[in-house]
């Protein structure tokens, strides 16, 4: 309830290096490509109307030796704004996944430790957003 699993119709994508704007586009089927430049650290942020804005973080950097091009796919489930009225939802503000290329693995991967804390937050907050409208009916 409140998180949107679909195949998305349309967003907006964001890239910052740093804090500047480096790419920003909408895509109105909800599939996207983009290339992202190496031995950056970046912000990924996917807007959606009505739902929280989504944030992965992700480090290009790689070993010189390593470098050729990578593919990150990946699933991601957005929030519905308004099943979360009212509550402190700062923990949105935050990016729900770290990634960064891990020579053990010979790829880019998720920082499962944090991802892990992340959604056991985001499933708390999602879950208080469900009491509260239940009790409010």
């Amino acid at each position: 309830k409140g998180v949107y699993q679909k195949k998305l119709d349309s967003e907006t994508v964001k890239v910052f290096v740093g804090n500047k704007l480096f790419y920003n586009n909408y895509f109105p089927r909800g599939t996207f490509d983009i290339a992202l430049p190496l031995d950056q650290k970046l912000s990924l942020e996917i807007y959606r109307r009505g739902y929280y804005p989504k944030r992965i973080t992700v480090n290009t950097e790689i070993p010189q030796d390593k470098k050729k091009p990578y593919y990150l796919v990946f699933d991601f489930h957005m929030i519905e704004k308004s099943k979360l009225k009212g509550l402190d939802d700062f923990i949105l503000d935050f990016p729900t996944g770290l990634v960064a290329y891990y020579p053990e693995k010979f790829r880019f991967h998720y920082s499962e430790k944090y991802t892990k804390q992340m959604f056991r937050e985001l499933n708390r907050l999602i879950k208080k957003g469900e009491e509260s409208q239940t009790a409010n009916q």
